[in-house]
């Protein structure tokens, strides 16, 4: 049956992916992502077998865009937005990847508001809202849009009051000036 057939297709893409994963963060901890280049065709058979794992669209946008392939990381950044349309992480890849490799300043802007705006949107955690907000501050920093960052940097410094000390010192800096913010 259908059912059985895609339970065998999200089973296969999170074998391979726990497999590849692991890897990304231990064995290949130090080769620089851009050199990474091996992974991509496991990155692509887990995003056809399972298009709702978020990572693999993630990892593999920012492999191909360090690598001089802007187009090609913008088609994986978007197909990941269309497969995982309230995925806060991959809006926020989107975005970044708009702004800092194919220059569309206003593109990101726009990828970034419905990040912050859209109710739908989701995070899997404080911890990656947390993290993603400081790049979506400084889109719209860019963009012009002093009023969305403003409310950004509020959302960062209602995170913070409730995460306190679990977030790394670092956490702090939200604006990305090197100093914390509070």
């Amino acid at each position: 049956s259908l059912s059985y057939v895609s339970g065998l297709r999200t089973f296969a893409a999170a074998v391979l992916w726990m497999r590849l994963e692991p890897m990304l963060h231990g064995f290949y901890d130090s080769v620089p992502l851009e050199q990474q280049r091996y992974v991509l065709s496991t990155v692509a058979a887990v995003q056809t077998l399972d298009p709702s794992l978020q990572q693999p669209f993630y990892i593999g946008a920012w492999i191909l865009a360090r690598n001089g392939r802007t187009d090609a990381a913008l088609e994986m950044a978007e197909r990941g937005v269309r497969e995982n349309p309230a995925a806060g992480l991959l809006l926020t890849n989107l975005a970044e990847i708009q702004m800092d490799y194919a220059d569309d300043v206003p593109g990101a802007v726009k990828t970034a508001a419905r990040a912050v705006l859209d109710p739908n949107v989701v995070w899997l955690d404080f911890y990656e809202q947390h993290n993603a907000y400081p790049i979506l501050g400084a889109i719209f920093r860019a963009g012009g849009r002093d009023d969305l960052d403003a409310l950004v940097q509020d959302e960062l410094l209602k995170m913070d009051a409730e995460l306190g000390d679990q977030l790394h010192a670092d956490a702090h800096d939200h604006d990305g000036d090197g100093t914390p913010a509070h």
